[in-house]
C-alpha cells in the first residue's frame, strides 16, 4: 500500500511510462497484459422474521429469500471484453454470506457481499444501476441493497504507446515472438500507477495466477524474462 501513498504525496512524481512485473504466463505461453478490470462491490440485506423452528409458520426465512436474490443476480448478464484473440465474460460473484444465530431459530435476517469486476470501457454507474434494477424487480421480497463508495476503476493501455511496442520488442529480440495482448481479469499495483500517477504501465512477468495452492514460478520461464527485462531496461538508452 505504499505506492498509493507515495503517489498522492509526491505529485511532481513523472516517468515516461511503467512496466509492473506481476506473472502473465498462461498454460505456460507468454502474454502481456495492457491493463486490468476495476471492481464495484456491494452488500445486499432481507429481512425476515424470527420464530423458534418447531413453529416455523410464525416466521419467516431471511435466508430462503435470500435464495430468490442470490438467483435474480445469478441471472444478470456478465459483462464480456475482446482483445484480439482474448476473451473474457464477468459475471456478478456472490462472495460471502452470512445469516441466522441458532440452530432452533427461523433466521430473521441475512446479507450477503458481492463483487462485479469491471472490464475496460464499462460504465460502473450503469453496472450498479443493472443491479439495482434487478432486485428491485424481486416479487414478495424486499432486499436492501448497499454499493461500496470506493469504486475500483479498470484501465487499459493503447496497443501504440511506446510501452507496449517497448515490451513487445524485447520480447522478440529476446526470445523470438511477440507474445498475444490481453488485459489482466485481477488487479495489480499497476492501477495505482495508471489512476494516481497518471503513469502508462504495461504488466509482464513469470509465473502463473498467483493466490493458490502450489503456487510457482517455471525457472525457464524466470530466465527467459530476466533477458527481455535487461533488453526492456537498456533499449531506451539506444533511442
Amino acid at each position: 500500500m505504499g505506492e498509493p501513498y507515495f503517489l498522492s504525496n509526491n505529485p511532481d512524481f513523472a516517468v515516461d511510462y511503467g512496466l509492473n512485473v506481476e506473472p502473465t504466463v498462461t498454460n505456460d505461453k507468454w502474454t502481456v497484459s495492457v491493463g486490468c478490470t476495476g471492481r464495484v462491490s456491494f452488500t445486499v440485506s432481507v429481512r425476515g422474521k424470527e420464530a423458534h423452528s418447531s413453529t416455523p409458520h410464525l416466521g419467516r426465512n431471511a435466508i430462503y429469500d435470500m435464495c430468490d436474490v442470490i438467483n435474480s443476480i445469478r441471472r444478470i448478464s456478465p459483462g464480456r471484453f475482446e482483445l484480439d484473440d482474448f476473451e473474457a465474460e464477468m459475471p456478478v460473484n456472490v462472495a460471502m454470506i452470512e445469516g441466522g444465530r441458532a440452530i432452533n431459530i427461523v433466521p430473521g435476517q441475512c446479507k450477503i457481499t458481492c463483487e462485479r469486476r469491471i472490464f475496460p470501457g464499462e460504465n460502473p454507474q450503469e453496472i450498479m444501476e443493472t443491479i439495482g434494477l434487478a432486485l428491485q424487480n424481486l416479487e414478495h421480497v424486499e432486499a436492501e441493497c448497499d454499493f461500496n463508495p470506493n469504486v475500483q476503476l479498470p484501465y487499459i493501455v493503447d496497443r501504440n504507446e511506446e510501452v507496449v511496442s517497448l515490451v513487445l520488442d524485447s520480447f522478440h529480440q529476446r526470445l523470438g515472438f511477440r507474445p498475444d495482448l490481453r488485459i489482466e481479469l485481477g488487479r495489480t499495483d499497476s492501477v495505482y500507477l495508471y489512476h494516481d500517477g497518471g503513469i502508462k504501465t504495461v504488466i509482464a512477468g513469470p509465473g502463473h495466477m498467483g493466490h493458490a495452492p502450489n503456487e510457482y514460478i517455471n525457472t525457464d520461464r524466470l530466465l527467459e524474462f530476466t533477458e527481455v527485462l535487461l533488453t526492456v531496461l537498456e533499449e531506451p538508452k539506444s533511442r
